[in-house]
């Protein structure tokens, strides 16, 4: 993957950005005005910290769009910035298809998953690993 190549994130907000919280609970801090629920997840600052500022992040969810002022508020007070929030999506597994960039355009794969384990954060690691073995560069 060429550095000089502008990507886009796709990164999901609960168990991936901050911890993982039921409708019941973010209804209760909305009603409470509880702007401080979502606890951002260890490595993520890190994460976005080396996502390069011309690359787009779309942020997605399963919460139902009356949550998205308190998820762009928690976002924004994290200092993760963001270009779009889909909101509304089923909680099942997200599939991403793309197609694969023709050998006089370098033959590069353009859709990638890493899954995460719920709430336990973002390691670093796990992503330059992934890279690597993908005979790509680190981001």
């Amino acid at each position: 993957m060429s550095l000089d190549m502008n990507r886009c994130w796709f990164i999901d907000v609960d168990g991936t950005i901050v911890e993982h919280q039921s409708d019941f609970k973010l209804l209760d801090a909305l009603f409470n005005k509880d702007w401080k629920l979502d606890k951002i997840l260890p490595g993520v600052a890190h994460l976005w910290d080396n996502i390069p500022e011309q690359d787009y992040i779309v942020i997605t969810t399963a919460r139902p769009s009356i949550f998205r002022y308190m998820t762009e508020k928690a976002l924004k007070r994290h200092g993760l910035r963001f270009d779009y929030i889909l909101m509304n999506l089923p909680s099942g597994p997200r599939i991403l298809v793309n197609d694969t960039k023709p050998e006089n355009e370098g033959g590069m794969t353009t859709a990638h998953a890493i899954p995460v384990e719920r709430n336990k954060g973002l390691a670093w690691e796990d992503f330059e690993e992934y890279f690597s073995s993908e005979g790509t560069d680190t981001i």
